[in-house]
């Protein structure tokens, strides 16, 4: 078992710095360091439960396709270029209506 220092992954303004426990090649455990004396070894709960989202069964690694009604939860697996493909359209349009503030996914040049 081995300790590594790390930092929060969301996006938050915090800056938490973390200790994750690693064995056999996968985290075990996540706590806060002390190595951010502003964070002071604190976490929040969706950080500290992070490792049981990454290695969930249900986590969701492909992209999908709804092919139910909504909240049936029925999905296919379609290519990740049809995923992009469905996607863009809309992006791009907020991405227009918002002058490129509000999405980083837009294929166009703001």
């Amino acid at each position: 078992m081995a300790q590594h220092d790390s930092v929060c992954p969301l996006d938050c303004p915090d800056t938490c710095s973390l200790t994750v426990t690693v064995h056999g090649g996968r985290a075990t455990a996540i706590d806060g360091s002390t190595r951010n004396p502003l964070t002071g070894s604190f976490i929040c709960a969706k950080v500290r439960r992070y490792a049981q989202r990454v290695y969930s069964p249900l986590r969701v690694l492909y992209p999908q396709r709804r092919i139910g009604a909504k909240g049936e939860a029925r999905f296919e697996r379609i290519a990740w270029d049809d995923a992009l493909g469905a996607s863009a359209p809309s992006s791009n349009a907020t991405a227009a209506r918002r002058s490129c503030r509000t999405t980083t996914a837009a294929r166009t040049a703001c």
